[in-house]
């Protein structure tokens, strides 16, 4: 995360009362679930999950997914019993395995954890499962190339928030992104939710576009959108004012959405990074869309939050 030396305008603003606009008391509301390919036996991030649905009141959920069995039909006979001995042993295999690992973890106290071994494809299982446990919140240890095509796919079928879970695993600052284009800022009212219950400073960035390109051939500049700054900080500030947590408002100019976000992110040393993601950001190529990009580029965690249709983040 690299900070192309744009310019940022800052403001603080105070969280809202108790009892305020906004305000609720936490409640116990839905699971977080880590999903997990055959073979992830991330510690750190097991134990993160468990922090985020003790502080967040949640249950905790780990799903195991193992690839489909091959060669197995609707019917048990001579020609399958062998392909389905050997699946049912990997699947005890796996459960053992996991059981072992779990055993010698220390989770958080007053953490109880319940774990699933499915088999088929990853995204289909998980996304059954996270509708059928009521998911909030679910977290992948993904930190590979093409995380972000799994993290895409997960958000667009669950249309549940997804953390990519990179450490330091506990949060001491969240940067939020907004483009401030619809006035219930869905991705500013997780993050400040997400913000309250784990005692977190919050940074809501937004970045001017620029607003035009002159010149011709190789003598191209970009004018930085200087005109509507501290209108677009003011709104920031005002939106920020009905959040549930204490939030400073930053508007950077960056000629790159993407180096905006991941530059105030790496300025505030922050330890997540959130972002909206949007279906028809993705039709085209996902790859290029700006959370894909964050999720590819961050060094820290990410939380992609799904937006629907019509609303901005």
């Amino acid at each position: 995360m690299t900070d192309t030396g744009a310019r940022s305008q800052t403001a603080a603003s105070p969280s809202a009362p108790d009892g305020g606009a906004g305000a609720r008391p936490p409640a116990r509301s839905g699971s977080v679930v880590l999903a997990l390919f055959e073979g992830d036996q991330p510690s750190a991030c097991l134990q993160h999950a468990a922090m985020l649905a003790r502080d967040t009141l949640a249950a905790l959920h780990l799903v195991r997914v193992l690839p489909e069995p091959g060669n197995i039909g609707g019917v048990l006979d001579a020609r399958n019993t062998l392909a389905v001995l050997r699946s049912v042993e990997r699947a005890l295999v796996a459960h053992r395995a996991t059981r072992s690992w779990l055993h010698g973890l220390s989770l958080p106290r007053g953490a109880r954890l319940r774990f699933s071994i499915l088999h088929g494809d990853f995204v289909t299982q998980v996304v059954r499962y996270v509708e059928a446990v009521d998911a909030r919140l679910l977290l992948v240890p993904v930190d590979h190339e093409g995380a972000s095509q799994l993290v895409s796919a997960l958000t667009e079928r669950t249309r549940t928030p997804v953390l990519v879970s990179r450490p330091p695993y506990k949060a001491q600052t969240i940067v939020a992104a907004t483009d401030l284009q619809d006035a219930e800022y869905p991705v500013l009212q997780f993050a400040s939710e997400l913000g309250r219950h784990l005692d977190t400073g919050i940074v809501a960035v937004h970045n001017l576009d620029p607003q035009c390109v002159v010149g011709s051939g190789d003598g191209v500049a970009v004018l930085h959108g200087e005109p509507g700054r501290a209108a677009r900080l003011e709104r920031l500030r005002r939106a920020s004012q009905h959040l549930l947590a204490p939030v400073q408002a930053v508007v950077r100019d960056d000629a790159d959405a993407v180096d905006a976000i991941l530059g105030e992110a790496q300025l505030r040393d922050a330890d997540l990074v959130v972002v909206g993601w949007r279906p028809r950001e993705h039709c085209d190529d996902a790859s290029s869309s700006v959370p894909s990009r964050v999720v590819d580029l961050a060094k820290r965690s990410v939380l992609v939050i799904p937006i629907a249709d019509g609303v901005e983040p």
